[in-house]
């Protein structure tokens, strides 16, 4: 539970942020803070593009079934999974918008599947049948 003390604090600093904040004519705000710098990058690249310098660390563990994925085998499955992707489904990288639907509950191989999808170009619509 906030005390007065505190919600009487984080009043006064969400007062302070609007008022630093810059507003225009036609009622737009724009934060008072730099713009974030934004990579060239596409989503499943920037997501793992640091998968290989810490292959060797441990990414995920499910607590349930005590399974435990390494930034490593992410990055191997993904890869592996969009090869097979690609050649057995016929889903390319060349822009055709395929569509899928991955149904599945929260599982550690749940975000190389998404990722595999995503590189190869297609657009994912999940579904947890939970």
């Amino acid at each position: 539970m906030l005390s007065r003390a505190s919600l009487s604090g984080s009043r006064r600093a969400l007062s302070s942020l609007r008022s630093s904040s810059r507003r225009s004519s036609s009622n737009i705000w724009s934060s008072p803070w730099p713009e974030p710098a934004v990579s060239d990058l596409l989503l499943p690249d920037y997501i793992s593009s640091n998968w290989r310098d810490n292959s060797g660390r441990t990414a995920i563990v499910e607590g349930v079934n005590n399974v435990s994925k390494t930034y490593g085998d992410y990055a191997d499955l993904t890869a592996s999974l969009a090869g097979s992707l690609e050649s057995s489904f016929l889903v390319s990288p060349s822009g055709s918008r395929t569509t899928a639907t991955i149904m599945s509950p929260n599982h550690v191989n749940y975000l190389p599947s998404i990722l595999a999808l995503l590189r190869l170009g297609a657009v994912v619509s999940p579904a947890n049948p939970l």
